[in-house]
């Protein structure tokens, strides 16, 4: 009789192709019971459609965030508001200091020519 070891290669190699036909075989079985075709994909997408819409809605319709939304809008324009009449009023400031100085300008010209006129008749 034989008593020559087993070879624990041979054991452990036939163990994995073993579990590998079990795995295989289950992945098969799996996916030959439950095949789900494109268009089934399509039609549950659609029939999803009308639920996320309808909480899309209800989202926008929430009366809180309309009326944060409108608080929003109202500071928005007050701030609008607020810099256009400040930039209305630096803008006046400056066409006023501008129109001061041409004035300024002006005379100051009116007087020089008055001088040069004055010493060429007196010349």
């Amino acid at each position: 009789m034989n008593d020559a070891p087993r070879s624990s290669f041979g054991t452990t190699l036939l163990l994995i192709i073993l579990l590998i036909i079990v795995v295989i075989g289950g992945v098969w079985i799996y996916n030959k019971n439950h095949v789900v075709t494109v268009g089934e994909h399509v039609g549950e997408a659609i029939d999803a459609v009308p639920a996320k819409v309808s909480k899309a809605a209800d989202e926008i319709t929430d009366k809180e965030a309309l009326d944060k939304t409108g608080e929003a809008l109202k500071d928005a324009g007050k701030s609008a508001s607020s810099a256009v009449s400040k930039t209305g009023a630096a803008a006046s400031r400056v066409v006023s200091d501008t129109s001061d100085d041409i004035k300024a300008a002006s005379d100051n010209q009116k007087e020089r020519n008055a001088e040069a006129s004055r010493s060429r008749a007196a010349d």
